[in-house]
């Protein structure tokens, strides 16, 4: 779906629920799924070429290494879901609530992010982090190349104590810089503010979570400039006048029908209400 070139200031929304980017679940699925149809299509064109007859030397680099790298998506899949079942297993779903949004840079924001507890899960700590993430793209003759980079970071770390009860709660006071750049989302350029969740459990999988976060571009500032001195207005007698303005007739004996370089003539009635 289309995104704007950035967000309109507008009225802020005051307790907003952030949305997560990614689900654990949703990106170990497309990779498996992915893997599947790789090893289907590598294997089976591997199985048809060998029984066909003994392939030339040089193919057999081809044979081994797309079955190889269908087997590596395949276990790197299988990875994926196995952490995803044992983060479920202990965790449920976090979430994340700012003041308002957007922000303008300069202004500051709270945040609150929420980690529910299914077990008897230790922690041992847990940070909450707002960053803001550059992604271009650009080419050079054939080639593409892509770069992201961290412009901005700022990270609150609390400890164990942080748990209470069945949840972890965190709440945490950031300032965005007044030099920031506001959300932006090109087809070559990006520019991504994100609130990231982290728990750190000893000995288990780390619950991570990110959250998008719009950022407006900042207020103009109020003008210092004094506005030019304006005219004096002038005055305007209440009289009425009324005009009226009768040609003669032309060469085609029609008062109203002339041609290039004909000339016009006629005469220009002014009446007023009183002497000038």
């Amino acid at each position: 779906m289309p995104h704007p070139p950035y967000p309109a200031p507008g009225t802020q929304r005051r307790d907003v629920t952030l949305k997560e980017r990614t689900s654990r679940w949703r990106d170990a699925s497309c990779l498996f799924g992915f893997a599947v149809v790789w090893c289907a299509i590598a294997f089976t064109v591997t199985y048809v070429v060998l029984r066909a007859g003994a392939p030339p030397w040089w193919s057999w680099l081809v044979l081994v290494l797309f079955p190889l790298v269908g087997t590596g998506f395949l276990i790197a899949g299988l990875v994926m879901i196995v952490r995803a079942a044992l983060l479920s297993f202990r965790f449920r779903k976090a979430g994340a609530i700012v003041s308002h949004m957007p922000a303008c840079p300069g202004e500051s924001i709270r945040v609150a992010a929420a980690q529910l507890v299914r077990t008897d899960a230790p922690i041992a700590a847990a940070s909450i982090e707002l960053r803001c993430d550059e992604w271009v793209r650009w080419r050079r003759g054939t080639d593409e190349y892509t770069e992201t980079r961290t412009v901005f970071k700022d990270t609150r770390v609390f400890d164990e104590t942080c748990r209470q009860d069945r949840h972890v709660q965190l709440v945490a006071d950031f300032t965005l810089p007044p030099d920031a750049m506001h959300s932006f989302h090109a087809r070559d350029n990006r520019i991504e503010w994100i609130v990231s969740f982290h728990v750190e459990v000893p000995g288990w999988p780390d619950p991570k979570h990110e959250f998008l976060y719009l950022v407006a571009p900042r207020r103009t500032a109020p003008s210092t400039h004094s506005a030019p001195a304006q005219p004096a207005p002038r005055v305007h007698y209440p009289d009425r006048a009324r005009v009226s303005i009768e040609l003669e007739p032309g060469p085609f004996g029609d008062a109203y029908r002339f041609y290039l370089g004909d000339p016009v003539a006629g005469t220009v009635v002014v009446s007023t209400e009183r002497e000038l």
